[in-house]
Formats: structure tokens, C-alpha cells, sequence
């Protein structure tokens, strides 16, 4: 088994945000890391890889906040943009009808109009 050992200095955040933008710490210099363990006793060791731990998984936690949140706006954003598609294609669709009878009521106004000429010819 592989064993990992993550440390972080006690007056360092594992995650310091700029921005929206999230930066991981360095890592500590190798020769520093040795003496640090050299010095720790397997509690304190223990202690600051719990305490690593929970950073992460916070971190985790935040993160999957983070994706849901977005998800939600995804599916919203995609409903709207659905939702106006449709209503695009209705009024595209009015439009047509529209301008069917448009074309008849015009067909229907050149007919009258001819009949009208029609009986004013033949009255007079």
C-alpha cells in the first residue's frame, strides 16, 4: 500500500481563492517536509493528515455546491431557451397564417372591386 502524506501549514489555507479562480498552495520544499516529520510525533502526524483530510473534503463539498448550482442554471437557462423557441415558431407560424389571409382578403377586395366596375357599367 502507497502511503501519501499532505501537509499545510497552520497559518496557510489549503485554498486560497483570487478571484473566482481557486490556487492550490505549493507544496513545502522538500528538505523542509523531512524535518517536519523527523519532528512530528505519529498524533501530531495523524492530526495534520485528519485535518488535511477535512480541508479537502470541504473543498470537495464546495465544489459540488458549486456544479449543482451551475447544473440548475443550465437547465434553466435551457428551458427558457426552449420556452422562447416555441413561442418564436408560434408567432412564425401566425405570421404565415396571416399573411394567407391577407393574400385571400386582398384576392376578395380585387373581385368586389371588379364587380363593382361591372355595376356601375352596366347602371350607367
Amino acid at each position: 500500500m502507497k502511503k501519501v502524506l499532505i501537509e499545510v501549514p497552520d497559518s496557510e489555507n489549503l485554498l486560497k481563492k483570487s478571484g473566482h479562480d481557486a490556487v492550490w498552495l505549493k507544496p513545502l520544499p522538500a528538505l523542509l517536509e523531512r524535518k517536519k516529520l523527523e519532528g512530528h510525533s505519529s498524533l501530531t502526524l495523524m492530526n495534520d493528515i485528519i485535518h488535511s483530510s477535512l480541508k479537502i473534503n470541504l473543498i470537495g463539498t464546495e465544489l459540488m455546491r458549486r456544479i449543482s448550482r451551475t447544473n440548475l442554471q443550465v437547465i434553466e437557462l435551457y428551458t427558457e431557451a426552449h420556452n422562447w423557441k416555441e413561442q418564436f415558431e408560434g408567432l412564425r407560424l401566425e405570421k404565415d397564417v396571416l399573411a394567407e389571409e391577407k393574400g385571400s382578403l386582398e384576392q376578395q377586395l380585387r373581385l368586389i372591386s371588379a364587380e363593382l366596375v361591372i355595376l356601375k357599367a352596366s347602371s350607367d
